[in-house]
């Protein structure tokens, strides 16, 4: 985020290719034909790039300048700012990088499917030790395989297996559990860490 409107326009000329029109652009700022920026604002801008005038300025009573253009010297000040702005090695973009794409992006999403699934398994999935099950149960189960092995890990006494079931059981549960559940999770997952290597690249070019 710019910190100042000469910060934002210098980046606004990078991102648009190395030039911004006044036109719309700085209308974006509050600024209109009528309502120039100030000529210390315009020389400050003349450090970085390049000011263009209209040649017909005046007939129209006009006196503000129609495109801007960036230079090296530009860039390099913008450089300097994320430089400063990131720390050495780049350690609070890393850290933005991390909060922003890591916890917000990747785990947030996963912490809130995962605790949904978690909260309906409790009213509508709880497996009983000493009943026994048959197939019917076993899809059933498979079906919430993950978040009653999530409950699992925080009480043994919360089964994500039935421990008296029939061999039908035993083979609709696993096949419900590989076929319809565990694939789309596991695809989810490698597309997020896709999605987070993918962020990570585009950050730091």
């Amino acid at each position: 985020m710019a910190r100042t409107l000469l910060e934002a326009v210098l980046r606004r000329a990078i991102l648009q290719g190395g030039s911004i029109g006044y036109n719309p652009d700085m209308y974006d700022y509050g600024f209109a034909d009528n309502i120039p920026p100030s000529e210390e604002f315009n020389n400050k801008l003349r450090q970085y790039g390049t000011l263009r005038y209209s040649s017909d300025r005046y007939l129209f009573g006009c006196d503000t300048w129609t495109s801007f253009t960036i230079d090296d010297r530009g860039r390099q000040y913008i450089k300097e700012l994320d430089r400063q702005k990131d720390g050495p090695l780049k350690i609070k973009k890393i850290l933005r990088f991390f909060f922003n794409s890591f916890l917000l992006g990747f785990c947030l999403p996963i912490v809130i499917a995962l605790g949904i699934e978690v909260g309906l398994a409790c009213f509508i999935c709880n497996i009983d030790a000493s009943d026994s099950y048959s197939w019917i149960s076993g899809v059933f189960h498979g079906l919430f395989i993950v978040p009653n092995f999530i409950r699992h890990l925080f009480s043994a006494d919360i089964l994500y297996f039935a421990e008296y079931h029939t061999t039908a059981y035993t083979i609709f549960y696993w096949l419900t559990a590989i076929l319809f559940i565990l694939p789309p999770q596991i695809k989810g997952l490698f597309t997020l860490i896709i999605d987070l290597i993918r962020d990570w690249i585009l950050n730091k070019c």
